[in-house]
């Protein structure tokens, strides 16, 4: 049997790191590339987004590049874009467990 996912995400968490996978029929994109076309989409940028964090871009910059933002900065960002963040399980049957910023 055969299960066809246009889209869905795959969270890997550690105790050091957590890292979101954004799967499209068979591309993948990172969590720091899924914050990348936010700032992009948003019109602002990665260092304004991580002063707006209370963080150094260069600080930033290298959690991005090493991958290693946490469910809590994925959380705060939601907030200070005034976006809505979402984590989920997505079952066969297409219901969903979800945990978001609210």
């Amino acid at each position: 049997m055969w299960l066809r996912l246009d889209m869905f995400f795959l969270l890997i968490e550690t105790k050091w790191f957590i890292m979101v996978v954004l799967i499209c029929g068979g591309s993948t994109m990172k969590t720091s590339d899924m914050i990348r076309q936010l700032c992009e989409q948003m019109n602002i940028s990665v260092s304004e987004l991580a002063r707006r964090l209370g963080q150094s871009p260069q600080n930033f910059g290298k959690k991005l590049k090493r991958e290693t933002i946490t469910l809590e900065e994925l959380k705060a960002i939601a907030e200070v874009m005034d976006v809505k963040f979402e984590q989920a399980f997505i079952l066969p049957d297409g219901n969903e467990i979800k945990a978001g910023n609210e």
